[in-house]
């Protein structure tokens, strides 16, 4: 059955790679010569529902704006600024060094709609001054790069000491892979073009995660089963989720066990989720309010972060995870 995202890709397939060129240098002559629709674009709202819950890492699209949601994607990469010097967006952050402008596009078009923050360079020389002035999670590489190729570049960053995971996508990926006697220690994964869509998106979620500490425990206090569940799918296995279900239950864990986190949900069948905070902060542990709605009420000092279950994507929760961690 075709759904909504199947149509804005299809829509993005059948745009030549002039067309992203002509668009990308128009919109960057300026506002007196970019057509009407690069001034203002009509963004189309992307978002979850309750009856359809992030776990893949995608989200549902607007049926009716797949070609304004591609231009927008287009607009936003334009207008970005060259060089960022670090991460204001709160975002896992992706660099994508791709020479194609229909693989890139597409390639951003989809970890955005993932929940990622994306950079594009057309070659290892724009990655390099990327990846020199800003700060990214990861990055999707080609090998056939012009001027230096992608397994040079890999080989360039690993001498000068730069960590950076990197998914190699390129047509011949695995075959290099077979070669190679010892593969850079941190290109987390080598996908053959055409790469199918939700693969990509899974790996860079798995690449981040795979390079950071394992045996991460955290501590969900939550009464609502489905939710335990669908945190404890879009985490992999260096992550350890204790579930608690009430206030009782959660104070004991933290009497008993060690955590590295503490997600809180506020209303619990025995009370506030509020009422464990002195608990949690007793302990040192970090805290991420888990709640149905934004918070305004309550003091920030109280915690260090709030994640609203109707809005986070598998992407944004794990960065909030990440960064209470110290690993991000």
């Amino acid at each position: 059955m075709s759904t909504p995202r199947h149509h804005a890709l299809a829509y993005l397939g059948t745009l030549p790679a002039r067309f992203f060129r002509l668009f990308r240098r128009r919109h960057a002559a300026g506002p007196e010569t970019a057509p009407a629709t690069a001034q203002e674009p009509d963004t189309c709202a992307v978002a979850d529902t309750p009856d359809n819950p992030d776990v893949s890492g995608t989200m549902l699209l607007n049926p009716d704006c797949a070609s304004k949601l591609v231009h927008a994607v287009i607009l936003d990469n334009s207008a970005t600024p060259a060089k960022q010097a670090s991460n204001t967006t709160g975002k896992l952050r992706v660099l994508i060094c791709e020479d194609d402008d229909e693989i890139a596009v597409l390639s951003e078009f989809l970890l955005r709609n993932a929940g990622f923050d994306v950079e594009q360079a057309e070659d290892a020389e724009a990655a390099r001054e990327f990846i020199k002035t800003g700060q990214y999670d990861i990055m999707i590489l080609d090998l056939g790069l012009p001027g230096i190729d992608g397994l040079s570049f890999v080989r360039e960053l690993e001498d000068t000491g730069i960590d950076l995971p990197v998914i190699i996508v390129s047509a011949n990926a695995s075959r290099v892979r077979e070669k190679l006697h010892t593969p850079p220690a941190f290109v987390v994964d080598w996908i053959d073009k055409p790469v199918e869509q939700q693969r990509l998106v899974n790996s860079v979620i798995q690449g981040v995660q795979t390079t950071a500490t394992t045996g991460r425990r955290i501590l969900h206090i939550e009464d609502d089963p489905d939710i335990i569940d669908l945190v404890q799918a879009m985490l992999d296995d260096s992550w350890e989720v204790i579930p608690a279900n009430s206030i009782h239950e959660g104070r004991n864990r933290l009497i008993d066990e060690h955590f590295d986190l503490v997600l809180l949900d506020l209303n619990l069948p025995d009370g506030s989720g509020l009422s464990l905070l002195p608990d949690i902060r007793a302990q040192k542990y970090p805290v991420a309010i888990f709640s149905e709605t934004e918070l305004s009420d309550i003091p920030f000092d109280d915690f260090d972060a709030t994640i609203v279950k109707s809005k986070t994507t598998r992407a944004s929760l794990l960065k909030t995870l990440l960064s209470l961690t110290d690993v991000a």
